[in-house]
């Protein structure tokens, strides 16, 4: 399947010319329900109002013609690559996690090699000419094998082995421990070698650009901002909820699943001592058997599974809570919540690689007395909350609005073509 949508409206934001560029990725942007994707999704949108886009995807074969549909509406063109994707619940992904003990490969990278997505890669750099390629995220890259006839940006969410590490670091159970130590090593090899082969790699925030240079020895590492549709969160007006809490995320995403875990188990019961009647909404897909207990543990906990839109949740919010211990990258859900007028508590983990200021923009707390003091403040001082709610979405709508993040990447894909063809005519 192949697709080309309407012609791009002609370039206003900038003289240089247009790009010839290779997107590929190993899964859709589409549906925008992950901090990942809504990146991806944003970026890739932005990219094709300015440049000839070919978005090249991994795609699974079950996937929803809607969605299909959807992503062609996004791109100028748009190539799946249909294939039978395994099941993380099905034996044979356990068998191959079991088999990857021996490979030197992360497991995380090893099960995103498709052999007709390296195949389908090289068939249309050899049929169409391009500018540059792009990856996205560092799992795409065990598809790029021998090619290198073009220069290679690396879009990297997060720095993979740093979340690897904080897994271990979480783990009390000594198999875990051990798993998770030999993944993190993996992953640190990998993700080194190939910071070290692409052009340049482009990192989502400046504590993720120095963690690249600082573990891997490489200069090659630029930044761009973490974005926010301003106008999507910022339309809808409703009033809030005495006393409710908000957390937004992906819910098979194992960092948001121990985040809430620990504030429902041990945060939450230290809330209720001075705030009765506070109640939370867990608002994410695919909740597991962990998640959905939780509101059997404690009275006015809900859990919404898989919703189509947050805004409902955010703007009934009173605090929007984000207790993440594991992490890499930047959080778009707290921009979205800044936007929407919700004032955050989070750890600084949480909010790890935004330019936000503790008690400025959000409240900032790590252990679970400061992380319910936070909450407890912001639920009985609601002129505090106003007010606080108020400088956050003022500074997202001031800095963070996603044209301005597309034409960041740009630029940095602009510099590093010209820097290849420097190259070339050098030697």
């Amino acid at each position: 399947m192949k697709a080309n949508c309407a012609p791009s409206p002609s370039r206003t934001e900038t003289d240089r010319p247009e790009l010839r560029i290779l997107f590929v990725a190993t899964q859709l942007p589409v549906p925008p329900d992950t901090g990942g994707r809504i990146r991806s999704l944003n970026i890739l949108k932005h990219l094709s109002r300015e440049h000839a886009v070919t978005f090249l995807c991994a795609v699974d074969e079950r996937t929803d013609a809607g969605l299909l549909r959807e992503m062609q509406r996004h791109c100028p063109e748009f190539i799946p690559v249909f294939q039978k994707q395994i099941d993380g619940r099905n034996w044979r992904y356990f068998f191959r996690l079991l088999c990857n003990f021996f490979s030197p490969l992360p497991f995380g990278v090893a099960k995103d090699y498709s052999p007709l997505l390296a195949r389908t890669i090289q068939q249309t750099l050899s049929r169409k000419k391009f500018d540059l390629l792009v990856c996205d995220f560092l799992h795409a890259s065990i598809n790029l094998k021998r090619m290198r006839s073009l220069p290679v940006v690396l879009f990297q969410h997060n720095v993979e082995a740093e979340i690897f590490r904080r897994y271990f670091l979480q783990q009390s159970n000594p198999l875990g421990k051990l798993f998770w130590y030999y993944q993190w090593k993996k992953m640190q090899r990998y993700e080194a070698k190939i910071t070290r082969w692409v052009d340049r790699t482009i990192a989502v925030s400046k504590t993720d650009q120095a963690t690249f240079q600082r573990d891997y020895n490489v200069d090659n590492v630029a930044t761009i901002e973490t974005g926010v549709d301003i106008a999507y969160f910022s339309q809808q007006q409703a009033s809030r909820l005495p006393n409710r809490l908000v957390f937004t995320g992906s819910m098979d995403w194992l960092p948001n699943e121990d985040a809430i875990v620990w504030f429902v188990r041990d945060i939450l019961p230290v809330i209720r001592h001075s705030v009765p009647d506070v109640s939370l909404a867990i608002v994410g897909r695919r909740p597991g058997a962990r998640i959905k207990q939780l509101a059997g543990l404690e009275r006015n906990v809900i859990v919404t599974g898989r919703v189509d839109d947050v805004r409902p949740f955010l703007v009934e919010g009173t605090v929007f809570i984000v207790p993440i211990r594991i992490g890499g990258g930047t959080r778009i859900k707290i921009f979205e919540a800044m936007a929407s007028g919700i004032p955050v508590v989070s750890t600084h983990v949480g909010a790890e690689g935004l330019p936000v200021q503790h008690e400025r923009h959000l409240l900032l707390a790590d252990s679970v007395d400061e992380f319910a003091e936070a909450v407890t403040l912001l639920l009985q001082e609601p002129a505090l909350a106003r007010e606080m709610g108020g400088r956050a979405r003022e500074f997202v709508r001031n800095n963070n609005d996603w044209t301005i993040v597309a034409r960041q990447f740009a630029d940095i894909c602009h510099i590093v073509v010209e820097n290849r063809k420097e190259s070339l005519h050098a030697n």
